[in-house]
């Protein structure tokens, strides 16, 4: 009495698919031993080889958030409601610095110089100082992400898609 589950044998077996589950008496005293086959062993799957184009877009959407949160870092003094007005500012500063400020430019500037320490002109200097290192930044970035994308575009196999993404990664790090 067998099926592809449970056996029942005469004698202890040594299989080590099975797995004792009881023992079996009959009305003539004699035991037998019912065993049953051990299930597989839980297999996680391997996780799926993410084709050429999938580690593409994957890598590309990688780059793209790796390099805007390089800029948040860069960015981080400006809060967000100024982050829009940012480069009005530092125009109207550059203006100021080189003579030639409109009106609205100068007001700009001497009512924002008036709510601080600083002079106008200094405050001037400040903003196209940090408006250096933003353009600057942004630039880099750029230059950074361009590079990325023609090398992950270009990726012939699932190597160079993570070389190209490593690479831009150090890039970004040293920007």
């Amino acid at each position: 009495m067998s099926d592809p589950v449970t056996q029942v044998h005469d004698t202890v077996q040594s299989d080590p698919t099975l797995v004792l589950l009881d023992l079996l008496h009959d009305d003539a005293g004699t035991t037998r031993y019912l065993y049953g086959l051990l299930p597989a062993p839980a297999t996680s799957p391997l996780p799926a080889t993410p084709s050429l184009e999938q580690a593409r877009e994957e890598a590309l959407r990688s780059l793209d958030q790796m390099l805007e949160a390089h800029l948040q870092d860069i960015t981080a003094d400006l809060s967000p409601a100024q982050l829009p007005f940012w480069f009005s500012r530092e125009s109207a500063a550059r203006a100021y610095l080189g003579g030639s400020p409109s009106t609205l430019e100068q007001q700009l500037i001497e009512a924002e110089a008036a709510g601080s320490s600083l002079t106008a002109s200094a405050l001037a200097q400040e903003l196209a100082d940090r408006g250096a290192v933003y353009r600057g930044a942004i630039a880099a970035a750029e230059n950074i992400r361009r590079r990325g994308r023609e090398a992950l575009l270009a990726a012939g196999d699932l190597a160079a898609v993570t070389l190209a993404l490593d690479q831009a990664e150090t890039e970004i790090a040293a920007a």
